[in-house]
């Protein structure tokens, strides 16, 4: 079944089916003056008045305002790549700033550790410190006992100025405790 096509008119143009079965358009007014006689024939003054407005406004626009337009678009994207650069500067800082903190932390860390020895050391001082205290105490009652046997025996010379001044030594060292708490 073979359709068959009637020319139908679409304004300037009609439609023709060749033998072949092809489609093509055929100019039925020969050339631009036809055809914009033809449009003259069917648009209105006014129409064609508000075409030529508008078509005055998108050129003022071309000629005045899209040059600016087009500066105003290109500052915006310098301005976005300007903010890149900057965050991604800012970031650069933060990361070196983090460094930073970690080694301040490892530092703290150290010294924290630096310090609990440095305590751990003066608790064993103050311990050995209070022994050695203790055994002077010992010693220093030995040597006056030893002392006082010996003037019981009969050495007054040298020993009793020697317990004279361990004597005279410990009632000063009481007192001087006393002064210095």
């Amino acid at each position: 079944m073979q359709i068959r096509a009637e020319p139908v008119d679409i304004g300037t143009h009609e439609l023709h089916q060749r033998r072949t079965g092809q489609w093509r358009l055929k100019d039925t007014y020969r050339g631009w003056r036809g055809m914009l006689g033809k449009l003259a024939e069917t648009v209105t003054g006014d129409q064609m008045l508000t075409a030529l407005v508008i078509l005055l406004l998108i050129g003022y626009f071309a000629y005045k305002e899209w040059p600016e337009f087009k500066q105003r678009v290109s500052r915006g994207a310098v301005r976005a790549q300007e903010q890149s650069a900057e965050d991604k500067s800012v970031a650069a800082r933060l990361v070196s700033i983090e460094g930073r903190l970690d080694s301040l932390d490892d530092k703290l860390a150290r010294d924290y550790d630096r310090l609990n020895g440095l305590e751990k050391e003066k608790a064993r001082t103050r311990r050995v410190l209070e022994d050695s205290l203790e055994e002077r105490e010992i010693i220093m009652r030995a040597l006056l006992g030893a002392l006082g046997g010996l003037q019981e025996l009969g050495a007054n010379g040298q020993t009793k100025k020697a317990v004279a001044e361990i004597n005279d030594y410990l009632n000063q060292k009481a007192h001087s405790d006393i002064k210095e708490d």
